[in-house]
């Protein structure tokens, strides 16, 4: 398929849809050399994080990330979207985009980009013995539950 036939990713979820029905999401706490992954269940509303995928120059270590989809096996994957303060996009947000994009592509999976403003700073308070991206991670999916995220797409 040729790239700008790419399905796009998503850029909203209707809360109520996605707690009516069982659906174990995989979020993403992207970064170009390293990128956060938490799991998560709608039945039981949790989030865990579960660790870091190896990138490389943003592009991610494709046989870790075949293997953590082949064990968890989501239904629907989610990749947070580092939009600046003020709600404008940087680089590192088309590149979130990009990487959302090409999970979706590949792998056939609904893919949502959800804002992720400020998770990693409370991701830093609630670490212990996980990485702080993946912490991160599993905060996205917190706020997904909780209907506290806000959807949004580069232009």
């Amino acid at each position: 398929m040729p790239p700008s036939d790419s399905p796009k990713p998503r850029v909203a979820i209707s809360l109520s849809h996605l707690m009516a029905h069982t659906h174990t999401i995989m979020a993403f706490d992207y970064g170009t050399t390293k990128t956060g992954v938490a799991v998560g269940n709608t039945l039981m509303t949790s989030a865990e994080p579960i660790g870091l995928l190896a990138m490389h120059d943003g592009l991610p270590n494709q046989p870790a990330l075949a293997t953590l989809l082949r064990q968890w096996q989501p239904s629907i994957l989610v990749v947070g979207l580092p939009l600046n303060m003020d709600g404008s996009e940087n680089l590192l947000c088309r590149r979130a985009a990009k990487f959302a994009s090409r999970l979706q592509a590949h792998h056939n999976l609904p893919t949502y980009l959800l804002d992720e403003r400020l998770t990693t700073r409370e991701a830093r308070e609630r670490s212990n013995h996980h990485s702080v991206d993946a912490v991160a991670a599993a905060l996205l999916l917190e706020q997904l539950y909780s209907g506290q995220q806000g959807f949004a797409l580069p232009k």
